[in-house]
């Protein structure tokens, strides 16, 4: 008995070291893994005897919880998940709309339920973006964009504006009917100029959707005119020798049968010249459209080919003397289209005058009188003794023209100017805008002396002209100083400049920042193009 006692003994005293007991005597709690609770706090359970552990009130959490179908709410104990504050959920909803493409709806600010959901309601009005490039519809609930896609003007929407029913899209865009001309193809045969009385012209009415014509007026000209297929046609001989640019009114009944008065601009195409002989006709139909007008010479003139030339210029129009002090001179619009005139020589003067400073200066224009001369390239061109290929004097534009010498026999030291642009003098206003003159093989040669070749441009002569308004002219193939751009010195509001070959002025069209790349991407890509640097005109022949 007393080695059982013993044992027995030792077995309790372990025991109690290891906390084994349940009750009596010293005890060490082992926690249970699970939070226990009630509604005021939480705690642990010891595993052996029960007792509480860790024992503490509960923290309430900020978020808040629902059950599935959101009819409760409340908030957790952050240590144990103790459901505290337990009430039912009412939905409050948010004031901003949520929406897919089918519905929209609010959402609860509390447990994001959706509410009020229902499907869109299109508007009537017809929204777009800033640019006009995309249009839709708006939801009238919820601002939703409906049927959005890529805009395309309709012109649809008649307004009143003056005297015109103006036609627009429903943005708002204003439909802008572009210029239409009209080809008079006026006559010149046996030195006789007159009206064609066959030549018909046709304008194009299919944007207005018209379904009836009523009238036309050609400013204040009563106009006879039919219409079917969208198109009115007209016979051109009752304009007469009427040139240049025009309004077309045009009456006419929209689809719902309303008369709607229309302005069109048009623009009257006195001839249009492809070959040489035609070409020489010019000046007299020329003086024709202005024959009330001493000195004058009009007409709207257009080139429809290339036209190989190779000759002095028949047929100069010109006043007589081409004096930049007498009134008078080209007050019609030349366009080149694009094309060009190989070979134009510019010869004649007076043997008993040769070097006088105004008079015998000739040009294919003479002298301009408001006129445009635009559009056109003169290649292989000469002059010989004095003028211009384009006008001696005068007012107007010179735009968008290329002229290459192949030869200049020139009166060294007279002050007997030559140039391609402007020989002499020039009114308030001339400009020669958007231009190049080349002479990288132009032969240089002395009247003087019996048309010996020189070794380098004479020091008065000038290639542009004096005292225009430059907007873009360029020398190429000639020393790099002012005496060869015309008197005077250009102003700090001119824009031009000389370069001894192609390749320098392909080198400061390439340099960094250049600005003479700057000022070219100003230019016209239908006449310029820029190839590695190098400007050339776009022949379209």
């Amino acid at each position: 008995m007393k080695h059982v006692a013993k044992v027995l003994t030792i077995i309790l005293t372990l025991a109690l070291a290891l906390g084994m007991v349940a009750c009596g005597g010293s005890h060490t709690h082992t926690a249970g893994t699970q939070w226990e609770n009630d509604a005021t706090n939480h705690w642990h359970t010891c595993t052996e005897c029960g007792e509480k552990m860790d024992e503490a009130a509960h923290t309430k959490g900020t978020q808040l919880h629902f059950n599935s179908e959101y009819t409760t709410q409340w908030y957790e104990c952050t240590v144990c998940g103790y459901k505290m504050d337990e009430t039912a959920h009412t939905h409050t909803p948010g004031t901003e709309w949520k929406s897919d493409g089918v519905n929209h709806w609010h959402t609860c600010t509390e447990c994001g339920e959706k509410m009020d959901e229902a499907a869109h309601t299109k508007g009537t009005q017809l929204h777009f973006n800033s640019e006009y490039t995309t249009q839709w519809y708006e939801c009238t609930v919820c601002g939703y964009k409906m049927a959005e896609r890529t805009h395309e003007h309709a012109y649809t929407v008649w307004t009143k504006e003056g005297n015109y029913d103006v036609l627009s899209c429903a943005c708002g865009e204003t439909y802008e009917p572009a210029v239409q001309k009209i080809y008079l193809d006026v006559k010149y045969e046996n030195s006789i100029v007159s009206v064609n009385t066959s030549a018909q012209a046709e304008i194009d009415l299919s944007a207005f959707d018209a379904s009836a014509y009523t009238s036309a007026m050609l400013n204040t000209d009563s106009v006879e005119a039919t219409f079917a297929d969208d198109t009115l046609t007209m016979g051109v001989a009752q304009f007469e020798l009427k040139y240049g640019e025009y309004t077309l009114a045009v009456t006419l009944k929209d689809a719902a049968g309303t008369d709607r008065t229309v302005a069109l601009p048009v623009i009257l195409v006195t001839k249009v010249f492809t070959d040489k002989a035609g070409f020489d006709g010019m000046s007299a139909i020329a003086k024709e459209c202005e024959a009330e007008r001493d000195n004058f010479w009009g007409g709207y003139f257009e080139l429809g080919a290339n036209i190989t030339y190779n000759a002095e210029m028949a047929n100069y129009v010109y006043p007589p003397n081409a004096s930049d002090s007498a009134e008078g001179g080209f007050c019609g619009t030349f366009d080149g289209c694009g094309y060009t005139i190989v070979g134009m020589q510019i010869n004649r003067w007076t043997a008993d005058q040769p070097y006088s400073r105004w008079a015998n200066c000739y040009g294919v224009f003479g002298k301009l009188a408001g006129g445009t001369v635009k559009n056109v390239s003169f290649t292989n061109a000469k002059i010989y003794m004095k003028g211009s290929i384009i006008a001696n004097c005068g007012t107007g534009l010179i735009e968008n023209v290329y002229v290459s010498f192949s030869e200049i026999t020139y009166q060294v030291g007279t002050g007997n100017k030559v140039g391609a642009f402007f020989a002499f003098g020039v009114e308030a206003g001339a400009t020669i805008r958007h231009c190049v003159v080349d002479v990288t093989n132009t032969v240089f040669k002395d009247y003087a002396n019996n048309q010996q070749v020189l070794d380098e441009i004479p020091a008065d002569c000038c290639l542009i002209g004096t005292w225009p308004i430059r907007d873009g002219v360029y020398i190429i193939g000639a020393p790099d100083t002012n005496t060869y751009c015309g008197e005077p010195t250009p102003s700090e509001n001119d824009i031009r400049g000389v370069y001894e070959s192609m390749d320098a002025f392909a080198a400061a069209y390439n340099a960094e920042n250049s600005t003479l790349k700057a000022e070219i991407s100003k230019w016209d890509s239908e006449y310029w193009k820029i190839t590695d640097g190098a400007i050339s005109f776009v022949n379209k022949g």
